[in-house]
């Protein structure tokens, strides 16, 4: 599911993956230029704050979607960890 997708008032892309993050697509503060991958909505919402300190625009939109969706969200990456056998 896609929180933020770039356009002319958002400079994130932010989305849920299958495999249980939470993306940065293209993330232009990441060191290596790429995708940065979180494994909570909690660290999601202190990496889109770096964003918005940094001025890019993150809609107050995804910002909500994202607190409102926290628990299904981080519940649905405890899965997708522990049935790889990881712990987080």
């Amino acid at each position: 599911m896609s929180y933020a997708r770039f356009s002319e008032t958002s400079d994130v892309y932010v989305l849920a993956t299958f495999s249980g993050s939470l993306q940065c697509c293209g993330c232009q503060i990441s060191e290596s230029a790429g995708s940065e991958h979180f494994d909570s909505t909690a660290k999601m919402l202190e990496h889109l704050g770096e964003h918005a300190l940094g001025g890019d625009r993150v809609s107050d939109d995804c910002l909500s979607r994202l607190s409102r969706d926290r628990q299904n969200n981080d519940d649905y990456i405890a899965e997708q960890a522990a049935g790889l056998g990881l712990s987080q």
